[in-house]
């Protein structure tokens, strides 16, 4: 489908997670990238800095 995308002029946009994937988009000849999205962006950092904030919290 990228392929057949740039092949038309089209400019096709990949969501990666990971950099590894978007390198192989890149190879493919792809320019346009989404990495991650809002929402896993957001829960990663609820779990992460909030979560910490609440451990340190529930200590008062």
């Amino acid at each position: 489908v990228i392929k057949t995308a740039l092949a038309h002029g089209i400019a096709p946009r990949c969501e990666c997670d990971t950099i590894d994937k978007m390198k192989y988009y890149m190879d493919l000849g792809v320019k346009h990238f989404c990495i991650g999205d809002e929402f896993r962006i957001l829960n990663a950092y609820w779990r992460g800095t909030c979560g910490e904030a609440r451990k340190i919290a529930d200590k008062l």
